[in-house]
């Protein structure tokens, strides 16, 4: 429970939601302006599941002799791309219109 109103308080801080005092949320920006990445990011920090390939907190791996050479990186680089294509593209909106999410939510 404490992680949750943790990451309530970082969805409010930002402005993206309007927490009713009856319970439940309003965003406070248009569902198709709101991306699943953006939302993600801010609530669970970078989504690259290397520091190397992160756009918000990018650090060298540890033991990375050379990024350009390194097929780990090469490999998630093209997971990482695939991911992004995804969130960074697809607004609360099209999801609600695809029925992924019920439209009361939003």
């Amino acid at each position: 429970m404490l992680a949750l109103r943790k990451r309530e308080r970082t969805v409010i801080a930002v402005g993206l939601v309007l927490v009713l005092a009856v319970g439940g949320y309003v965003l406070l920006r248009p569902a198709d302006k709101l991306t699943f990445g953006e939302v993600l990011r801010l609530i669970d920090g970078p989504i690259a599941p290397l520091p190397c390939l992160s756009k918000i907190a990018y650090r060298r791996c540890a033991d990375c002799q050379d990024e350009g050479t390194c097929e780990i990186r090469h490999v998630f680089a093209h997971v990482v791309k695939a991911q992004r294509d995804v969130l960074d593209h697809t607004t609360f909106a099209e999801a609600v219109k695809a029925g992924a999410i019920p439209e009361a939510v939003l």
